[in-house]
């Protein structure tokens, strides 16, 4: 399970070893779900992509059954990928799910979709884990991105930052001291909904004035 990588001496005594995990051991899959589609990456121990696809979303013209049809269309394809397309000397031991929307990390729960109608408080945890035999943890878009550039990305020599993210609607992810800062409630960075003055545009969220009518793409556009 684990390689020794070399040796390093500083100062007097007995040198430190270095170890690493063994990259081929085991992997683990991300999912990004967006408006229209979703994406699957597989990744090694080494925090290397083994696997990378993108699957089409397509919803019905009923909000009412949007859930079921996201979790049915995730939990689809990512039984295909588990069943034959990944390397059997490379077990899958987790699952991570990037939602669109408000998320309850702690709870499990997709709290709701926002711009992906008729998504409201789905335990994305619970369902997936049951169909997939995995365990499963879930987070915000902007959190997640946030959670890459920390650990691959631009944040890695920072100890402390925000990443504002811009997609279909606005968020951000807060790093604090090497740490995704979620706060008490578990909705820390909500940005795009703070209220803006002079604002009236209705927000998916169903509040009237929130900043992201404004400087999301769409209310650029508009």
């Amino acid at each position: 399970y684990i390689l020794k990588d070399g040796k390093t001496r500083a100062g007097s005594g007995r040198p430190s070893y270095l170890f690493r995990i063994r990259p081929e051991l085991a992997c683990a899959l991300g999912v990004s779900v967006g408006l229209d589609h979703f994406r699957v990456v597989g990744m090694d121990g080494a925090k290397r992509a083994i696997f990378h696809r993108e699957y089409p979303l397509q919803l019905s013209a009923e909000p009412a059954t949007h859930a079921q049809a996201v979790v049915d269309r995730l939990s689809e394809e990512l039984a295909r990928i588990l069943a034959g397309e990944l390397p059997r000397s490379q077990p899958v031991t987790a699952l991570g799910v990037a939602l669109p929307g408000l998320v309850d990390t702690r709870a499990g729960t997709w709290l709701l979709g926002l711009w992906l109608s008729g998504i409201a408080h789905v335990p994305v945890v619970r369902l997936l884990g049951e169909k997939l035999g995995l365990p499963v943890f879930i987070d915000d878009i902007a959190r997640s991105a946030a959670f890459y550039e920390l650990h691959l990305g631009h944040g890695r020599g920072a100890r402390s930052f925000v990443l504002i993210y811009l997609g279909s609607g606005v968020g951000s992810g807060v790093v604090i001291n090497r740490r995704i800062y979620r706060g008490f409630h578990g909705l820390a960075g909500e940005i795009g909904h703070i209220e803006h003055a002079d604002n009236a545009y209705r927000c998916s969220c169903s509040n009237v004035g929130c900043l992201e009518t404004m400087i999301s793409p769409a209310g650029i556009l508009r």
